[in-house]
């Protein structure tokens, strides 16, 4: 009977997560947001209990750690993401991409960040989205560095294969982080909760410039954690270089960060007034160089220092419809948070928000650590004054620049949660494999939806400007 009794509980959790991934499937009405909203829904509600049931049961004997370097996660990674890759290289799942990648066509064969507007006769004749087409000129609404970079290695390799080689780069980088930062059986965690995400694996497919700006900021970090460590010059040299470099791919989301890192940094020398004034010696050339990088790019396309391509657009288009208020920021906050956390959360390894959430209860992020709960946060609150939830494929996209740190903390989490609760070698096995199903058909989710979506191609003008048709 007491055999039984300890069985139980991984009995109901693995028919728990059975019955979630069924019915999951059997409610679907395709990719769209009420089919995420009843599966995560059912991972709540079904999985949730069964899995504290079972992590409850209690071991007797002394169970041995296993740690696991990062370069079988690396192959796992590349294994997964390069094939679909290839197979998605000929089409465009993202309006923003268009842009993105009519910039780099125009600096790799025009040698200009725009081309020459197209007759008015012809533009009837082929649709694109989030260009600019002014004074003559047409361009992308974005700034020039993620365009730059496709540009840059065009000459190297497949434009495909950017964003994989980019993201196995952040899982190295999120794996060093961890292990500065904690410790290698956490940094092993952290690789392995990342390589079973479909947020972290199914963002690194396309031409978005997320993972580009994510790897900048992972720099970042290093150079932050290396900086507080030494003091050396060089290091904080190089953490602005990278928020500066970031900040010509990503502004906003740079300027978020960018921000959080040098508080942190300054109130890391805050005992020491000549380190903060050597800093900022050392660190205001990159970020007024980054400034002037992109006020000249505004001028190039809008004729004007003081008017973005992004402004431009959104003034052709009518891009704010309601007033922005008090009111509204509040609730537009509100509904962006809560619809974009729901998403990352779905699309992650199974509760990782929740198992992050308890790493910070339990004081595990504590001194230069805490560097990963304000990455995340500050982008959560930055974004929650934007009056729009983001069209991300998998996940909430804005957040995925801090998504490296939200993961960390997640190891954290986890390998603190089993050195306090010790569940047994049957209740760990049975809920590691349980979530691993799980991840395992949110990944296959996407993957599916991914490869079965009717994506627009990709073509070109006779002046060889790419557009989507």
């Amino acid at each position: 009977m007491s055999r039984w009794r300890s069985v139980l509980p991984s009995a109901v959790l693995a028919c728990a997560t059975v019955l979630c991934i069924f019915l999951s499937i059997a409610l679907r009405t395709g990719y769209d947001s009420h089919t995420k909203f009843r599966s995560l829904l059912l991972r709540i509600v079904l999985v949730t209990p069964a899995l504290l049931w079972t992590l409850r049961q209690r071991r007797e004997e002394n169970s041995k750690t296993i740690v696991v370097g990062i370069r079988p996660f690396l192959l796992l990674f590349l294994l997964i993401i390069i094939p679909i890759s290839w197979y998605t290289r000929d089409g465009i799942y993202n309006g923003d991409e268009s842009a993105y990648r009519f910039e780099a066509n125009s600096l790799h064969l025009l040698h200009h960040i725009y081309a020459e507007a197209p007759p008015e006769v012809v533009r009837p004749d082929f649709s694109y989205v989030h260009h600019v087409i002014y004074r003559g000129r047409w361009s992308g609404k974005y700034p020039p560095g993620w365009p730059a970079i496709l540009a840059l290695t065009d000459w190297l390799l497949p434009d495909w294969l950017i964003n994989p080689l980019l993201g196995a780069i952040l899982l190295w980088l999120l794996y060093e982080i961890a292990k500065r930062l904690t410790d290698a059986h956490v940094a092993s965690t952290a690789a392995f909760f990342a390589t079973l995400s479909a947020f972290f694996l199914f963002t690194c497919v396309g031409f978005m410039p997320h993972v580009a700006c994510a790897v900048l900021i992972a720099l970042a970090t290093l150079f932050f954690i290396n900086g507080t460590a030494t003091h050396r010059g060089r290091d904080v040299a190089l953490l602005f270089a990278c928020v500066a470099a970031a900040f010509l791919v990503r502004p906003f989301t740079a300027a978020v960060v960018g921000f959080s890192l040098v508080f942190l940094l300054a109130w890391h020398l805050r005992k020491d007034k000549h380190q903060i004034y050597r800093a900022a010696l050392i660190g205001s050339p990159f970020v007024l160089a980054a400034i002037a990088v992109l006020l000249y790019d505004n001028a190039l396309v809008t004729r004007s220092f003081w008017i973005s391509p992004y402004a431009l657009y959104a003034q052709q288009n009518d891009f704010m419809t309601e007033s922005f208020t008090g009111s509204n920021i509040i609730r537009y906050g509100i509904a962006t948070a809560t619809v974009s956390l729901g998403r990352t959360e779905l699309h992650s390894f199974p509760f990782l928000l929740p198992i992050a959430a308890y790493a910070v209860f339990k004081k595990c992020i504590v001194g230069k650590a805490i560097i990963l709960l304000v990455l995340p946060l500050s982008l959560v609150l930055g974004y929650m004054v934007t009056p729009f939830v983001s069209d991300s494929f998998v996940g909430g996209r804005y957040y995925f620049e801090g998504y490296f740190a939200l993961i960390i903390m997640a190891a954290a989490g986890w390998v603190k949660l089993a050195s306090e609760w010790s569940p047994s070698l049957l209740a760990r096995r049975v809920a590691m494999t349980a979530a691993i199903c799980l991840a395992t058909y949110s990944c296959v989710d996407v993957a599916r939806a991914l490869i079965r979506k009717d994506m627009p191609t990709y073509t070109g003008l006779p002046n060889s400007c790419p557009v989507t048709t």
